[in-house]
């Protein structure tokens, strides 16, 4: 056989090796490890809020730090046709789950999402808790559900100019969680 036989059998089998070998990645956007079959992201959300008052009627014991969110999150990718994401919530006295959901990606006009995820009600819901300007949420997003626990369809459409999202949930109170 030929030079040019043998590079090309040697190209393929470099490409078979780099298809089953992992990618680790860490950088901004967290930790990552990839293969052409499946992805796992790691990342983590935490704030901290301060708090201390100058009045001597108040106990110097109330001057204190209190965790807000400490928010892992586990995200990534079944081959081209399964996402998932689980995120806990440690802040606070009880360890919750945020969100935990699968989505099956029909295409990028249609994905079925299945789990525990944010309803599509209530524009400052809809930001991450990294994306706001302060810790806290404004009163009006106490009238809009927390998370849900259902099923939803959502897309893109119009070039991803439109946005849609259609569930069925469980329900529950104002504020809360499902």
């Amino acid at each position: 056989s030929s030079d040019a036989e043998r590079i090309s059998k040697l190209e393929e089998q470099v490409k078979a090796l780099e298809a089953r070998t992992p990618t680790v990645r860490a950088d901004s956007s967290g930790l990552s490890v990839s293969t052409s079959a499946f992805s796992l992201q790691f990342k983590a959300l935490v704030q901290l809020d301060g708090r201390w008052f100058t009045s001597d009627s108040v106990p110097q014991s109330a001057d204190t730090f209190t965790f807000r969110r400490i928010r892992p999150t586990f995200q990534g990718n079944i081959g081209n046709f399964v996402s998932y994401r689980l995120t806990p919530e440690f802040a606070g006295n009880n360890a919750t789950i945020v969100d935990a959901y699968v989505d099956l990606k029909f295409s990028p006009v249609a994905t079925l999402r299945a789990g525990k995820v944010k309803g599509p009600v209530g524009l400052e819901r809809l930001q991450g808790g990294g994306n706001i300007v302060f810790i806290e949420r404004c009163l009006p997003t106490e009238l809009a559900p927390n998370r849900e626990i259902g099923l939803q369809l959502q897309g893109a459409v119009a070039n991803k100019k439109l946005n849609y999202v259609v569930g069925i949930y469980n329900g529950t109170t104002d504020g809360a969680d499902g």
